[in-house]
């Protein structure tokens, strides 16, 4: 590895955190300055840990190699470019350098996020070529050694994305923030009772179609400071139900009814709208699958599926919780839900094949977006998203019965993000 680039990677930099996305990032006149000194050591620490931190059974994998130049050369693509001006010298001389230097390192830092779109797909082919981590058991072993790197590597790949996507999301003119509500839980709740029943949130309305163009006025780029958790989750619901109800491999049409209540409903905490979305919703699709293969099995009809959201004045977490009546996980089976290494060997192990034809659980997901997508690490990835604020996500299941879902939002804007 160069030596510029581990020379990078020990570089120290201030922590970053919820608070640093509003602050420092979300303003124009500090975030390029900011990021120019920030995002290379953090890039470098990447490449860093991927060519000496790997399990043995990754680390000479070819596809691993052209990770760890990737990252390495994009520190240095960040670092050897001129600082972007002062915004002080910017106002007082707006020349054409300036500005050019401006744009230069905008399409340095979007040509990156670009490209790190493809980190996922080379790290899956890299663990392709190490004959497949699957199998291998969570305690012990090549499993665990992975699920501890693929854990902590997701981690801090987030907080870049988060960097980057920050920078992106406010410095658009045009861009409105990157979450819309269509309909909120108060506008769905017509009797007032504060519970969305069935028939309630088959009213609302889902993401898919045109998004509202008018930006929340507490949204400052990927960050909501007064996101409400009942108005995402009422979007989750509403996704998850058309995406059921949509899929051609659930040809009956069938979707599990829902019911979202709880108390205090007025909640509303400084967080990513984007992340609950994307944990719910990965959340709510296996509960969904769940029902619908058990009424494979049995026959008999779909379970409802409720989500519950606590909060309390002395609380440092907003809970969500998610139960369903899909016949639960033995709890042999439970404590490998989230390894990383074992989650095909999952899919197959709670799953019939012969009865998840029909529901696309073999599917692809270009298909059926229900498909237990293989590799896809939905629910562990889902769980790294989670704690990336110190929150967390766990399930407790009663096997022949259904499983529970619980996912803490921490309050606490200070949490700091792994790097």
């Amino acid at each position: 590895m160069a030596h510029a680039v581990r020379k990078l990677a020990g570089k120290q930099v201030p922590v970053v955190t919820l608070e640093t996305l509003t602050t420092q990032i979300a303003n124009r006149k500090t975030s390029s300055t900011y990021l120019h000194a920030q995002l290379p050591p953090l890039l470098a620490r990447m490449a860093v840990a991927l060519g000496e931190e790997a399990p043995a059974s990754l680390a000479s994998m070819p596809s691993l190699a052209s990770l760890i130049q990737w990252y390495g050369d994009s520190a240095l693509r960040i670092a050897e470019l001129p600082p972007p001006p002062e915004w002080g010298a910017w106002r007082e001389n707006p020349s054409k350098t300036f500005l050019a230097r401006e744009a230069a390192f905008d399409d340095t830092l979007e040509t990156i996020r670009s490209e790190g779109k493809l980190v996922r797909d080379r790290l899956f082919e890299a663990i392709e070529e190490a004959g497949g981590l699957y199998g291998s058991a969570p305690e012990g072993g090549r499993g665990s050694a992975v699920d501890a790197f693929l854990g902590d590597f997701y981690a801090k790949r987030l907080t870049l994305r988060l960097l980057l996507g920050q920078h992106k999301a406010c410095g658009a003119s045009d861009s409105a923030p990157g979450f819309h509500l269509r309909q909120t839980f108060d506008e769905l709740d017509l009797d007032s009772d504060g519970v969305l029943d069935a028939d309630e949130l088959a009213r609302a309305r889902s993401l898919y179609g045109a998004a509202s163009s008018e930006p929340r006025p507490s949204v400052c780029g990927l960050v909501d400071a007064a996101m409400s958790p009942f108005d995402v989750a009422v979007q989750v619901i509403a996704d998850v139900r058309e995406e059921c109800l949509r899929s051609p491999r659930n040809p009956g049409g069938l979707a599990p009814p829902f019911k979202l209540y709880g108390n205090g409903r007025g909640v509303t905490l400084p967080y990513l709208p984007r992340h609950l979305y994307i944990i719910l919703r990965e959340v709510l699709r296996n509960s969904v699958r769940a029902s619908l293969l058990k009424r494979a099995a049995d026959g008999g009809a779909l379970g409802e599926i409720s989500v519950v959201i606590s909060d309390g004045d002395a609380n440092s977490d907003v809970v969500v919780k998610v139960a369903d009546l899909g016949g639960g996980i033995p709890r042999s089976r439970l404590r490998r839900i989230f390894a990383f290494s074992a989650e095909r060997n999952v899919a197959r192990d709670l799953a019939d094949q012969k009865l998840c034809v029909p529901l696309g659980v073999i599917a692809d997901e270009a298909t059926d977006i229900l498909a237990t997508r293989v590799g896809g690490h939905g629910l562990p990835l889902a769980r790294v998203y989670a704690t990336l604020f110190n929150g967390d996500l766990q399930l407790r299941s009663m096997e022949g019965h259904g499983t529970d879902a619980y996912v803490y939002i921490s309050k606490i804007q200070k949490n700091v993000l792994p790097t």
